[in-house]
């Protein structure tokens, strides 16, 4: 840290000056000189990691800011959906759709308001349809306002 680097140094310009008074420069000139250099090559070293790490960090920022321009660059919303359907997959973002368990949502009450809807429609039942879509209008139903569901793919 910097308080250890210039308590180092002060206490290196102490030695320096007695060995000034004392007459014995020439004899700790050169451990003084490897104790200077090897301090700056280690920064140096440091400082080169540190710069690495930062541009690998942009690397990998500007190939995600690419495929997000790709998706900005969608004419139309079905444009959009494949676009972003295509980058889940290329992602890995897509397996949690081959299942319905989740612990971040009521998946058992989404299953069973799907299948009542699925069932209401498929026989034409207007007022069945009403009575399973109410459920839905509730804020938070089933839990869906999770805000870690929508981090996990861009196509939902």
């Amino acid at each position: 840290t910097m308080e250890t680097a210039s308590l180092l140094l002060m206490l290196l310009a102490l030695v320096v000056l007695l060995c000034r008074l004392l007459g014995t420069h020439r004899t700790l000139r050169w451990p003084i000189f490897l104790v200077i250099s090897s301090h700056m090559a280690i920064d140096l070293v440091l400082y080169i990691a540190v710069r690495l790490c930062i541009l690998a960090i942009e690397w990998c920022s500007f190939k995600r800011r690419r495929r997000e321009r790709l998706l900005e660059q969608a004419g139309n919303y079905d444009s959009w959906r494949r676009t972003a359907e295509s980058l889940d997959v290329s992602e890995g973002r897509d397996g949690w759709r081959a299942e319905p368990q989740s612990r971040l949502y009521d998946w058992r009450h989404a299953v069973a308001t799907t299948q009542r809807l699925r069932v209401a429609r498929e026989a034409s039942n207007v007022g069945g349809l009403i009575s399973a879509l109410e459920h839905c209008l509730k804020p938070n139903f089933c839990g869906v306002l999770e805000q870690e569901l929508y981090t996990h793919a861009r196509a939902g």
